[in-house]
């Protein structure tokens, strides 16, 4: 969502995707395609990322995740 606002984004897309369209075949459906493609890989690379970031946090003590006693 944060790419749709992103003018480097929008450039980037609009001159590395063009590159892949087939011409006489629909380029609705080969535009999507993509879209989707990306969309996908993205979602994979979010989710290698939480996990990671899930097993670095496991290894830390756990006092540094406990609420501070009110005492």
């Amino acid at each position: 969502m944060s790419n749709l606002l992103n003018p480097k984004a929008v450039i980037f897309f609009f001159t590395f995707i063009p590159q892949f369209i087939v011409t006489g075949q629909n380029t609705f459906l080969q535009i999507l395609l993509f879209g989707f493609t990306l969309i996908f890989l993205g979602l994979i690379w979010l989710l290698f990322y939480v996990y990671s970031l899930i097993m670095f946090a496991s290894g830390l003590p756990n006092h540094l995740f406990k609420a501070p006693s009110s005492e």
